[in-house]
């Protein structure tokens, strides 16, 4: 019964980690200069926030309840490639695909 257990906890523990996020459209917050809404097509009712103005830069998905589903802190840097990775799958008419497991991907799809 403990293996079971064990088992169920870990097929979880990675399909969540794999989960992903397909980013159609990003927006400037207003009076923001560099803090965007990331409006999703997948997972239904669910949006995304990049933050790359505050004191402590971040990437955040929530759902419709308002509840943190997935948070990473980044330095600027890192919020830096984040924005140009969606920018240039933009430029390629494609949404952006982020998978929690790796959300500095440079690649487009999921």
């Amino acid at each position: 019964m403990k293996k079971i257990f064990l088992l169920l906890i870990t097929c979880l523990s990675i399909s969540a980690m794999a989960q992903g996020f397909s980013v159609k459209q990003m927006k400037l917050r207003e009076g923001f200069d560099y803090n965007f809404d990331l409006d999703l097509t997948s997972p239904p009712n669910h949006y995304g926030q990049l933050n790359c103005q505050d004191f402590i830069q971040n990437i955040q998905f929530s759902n419709d309840h308002h509840e943190q589903v997935f948070h990473q802190y980044l330095s600027i840097v890192e919020c830096e490639q984040i924005y140009l990775n969606i920018k240039n799958c933009f430029a390629q008419q494609k949404e952006k695909c982020f998978k929690t497991n790796d959300v500095f991907s440079t690649s487009c799809d999921c």
